[in-house]
C-alpha cells in the first residue's frame, strides 16, 4: 500500500508542477519521501519546486543530499544555480565545473 500511495502523491505533485502550484507540490512530494524514502526522484523534485519558489537554501539541502547518494550532474548544475542567486559564486562555480565534469 505504500509503494501505492507514494506514487499518488507523486503524480498529484507532478499534476501540482504542471499548474505552477509548487507550494502543494512540496507538501506532496514530502509525503511521498515519507512513504518512499530511498526514491531519488521525488527528492529532486522537491528541490527542483523549492528552486522554482526561490527558496534556494532549501533546494540546496535536496540536491545535496540527492548529490551525496548518486552523485548526479543534473543536481550539481541546479544546486549550482541555486547557489548563484543566493550570491554563494564560488559554491556555484564549483557545482557547474563538477556538472561539467560529469
Amino acid at each position: 500500500m505504500s509503494g501505492e500511495s507514494s506514487k499518488s502523491y507523486s503524480y498529484r505533485a507532478y499534476c501540482y508542477v504542471r499548474i505552477g502550484m509548487y507550494a502543494e507540490a512540496v507538501c506532496d512530494y514530502t509525503k511521498a519521501l515519507q512513504t518512499d524514502p530511498k526514491n531519488l526522484q521525488y527528492l529532486h523534485n522537491r528541490g527542483v519546486c523549492y528552486e522554482r519558489m526561490m527558496e534556494y537554501s532549501k533546494a540546496v539541502e535536496d540536491f545535496t543530499e540527492e548529490i551525496n547518494i548518486s552523485n548526479c550532474s543534473t543536481s550539481y548544475f541546479i544546486r549550482g544555480y541555486c547557489y548563484d542567486n543566493m550570491g554563494e559564486l564560488e559554491l556555484a562555480i564549483k557545482d557547474y565545473s563538477a556538472a561539467l565534469q560529469k
